[in-house]
């Protein structure tokens, strides 16, 4: 019977330190930092810390270098550490040993890659269309709506933001910045976008800094009434 009443306090115990991380988790606010820079190459740094730094979370991205971290304890237990950059490099090394093809199979998959990025570049198109359809419209008004309610309650700091964009046409490049000025972010002095109507390609520069903090339970409130929506839906298939 004390066997018994033991095994008991041990997972009710247990269930408990279970039930409050499930608590520190959804309500504890969580710090986050950002930076990004879009130029030539594509660079950022994303750092997350929970209330105490008892969690802490690092993606690294740059030419060279590309981890992901995550530990506990303020750091001193590593839960998950992986460094793409070295796969990357790996794969690369094989690559150059185990290549030895014809010229004319290289022309081959030069041609399978520019079938490949044109259909790539028609489906994007294909999805510009579909989001200046009215349905589309309809989808991208409650994606921003909603996005709208989860940054306000980010508390996010945008500082050092310079960001210049161009779509294929300028109705549509009209049109992502009419969606754009719907976020209030973007009328923080320290943000400035710049829409470029001339462009015959689609790009995207600049540079952004953010800092703010996260409530995860505000966030899920507003994502989960999304993950039903057929025409929200539509827009990531």
């Amino acid at each position: 019977m004390t066997v018994l009443l033991l095994i008991l306090k041990i997972l009710l115990i247990l269930l408990l330190i279970f039930l409050c991380l499930i608590l520190y988790l959804l309500f504890s606010p969580f710090g986050l930092m950002l930076s990004f820079m879009s130029y030539e190459d594509v660079e950022g740094d994303f750092y997350i810390k929970s209330f105490l730094h008892f969690i802490q979370l690092r993606f690294v991205l740059t030419k060279k270098i590309r981890f992901l971290k995550v530990s506990i304890f303020w750091g001193m237990i590593p839960v998950f550490r992986k460094n793409f950059s070295e796969e990357s490099n790996e794969e690369k090394v094989k690559e150059k040993k185990t290549r030895k093809k014809s010229k004319h199979k290289e022309a081959e998959e030069e041609k399978l890659k520019g079938k490949s990025s044109k259909s790539r570049r028609d489906k994007i198109l294909t999805k510009i269309d579909y989001v200046m359809s009215n349905r589309g419209k309809r989808g991208i008004k409650k994606l921003l709506r909603a996005i709208k309610g989860i940054v306000k309650g980010l508390a996010l700091h945008f500082y050092q933001t310079r960001i210049s964009f161009g779509l294929s046409e300028p109705d549509k490049t009209g049109l992502l910045l009419g969606f754009l000025s719907m976020l209030p972010v973007i009328y923080d002095q320290q943000v400035s976008i710049q829409p470029d109507f001339q462009t015959d390609e689609a790009y995207f520069r600049g540079q952004m800094k953010v800092r703010g903090h996260i409530i995860l339970c505000k966030v899920l409130i507003g994502v989960i009434p999304l993950l039903g929506d057929k025409d929200i839906k539509e827009l990531f298939t």
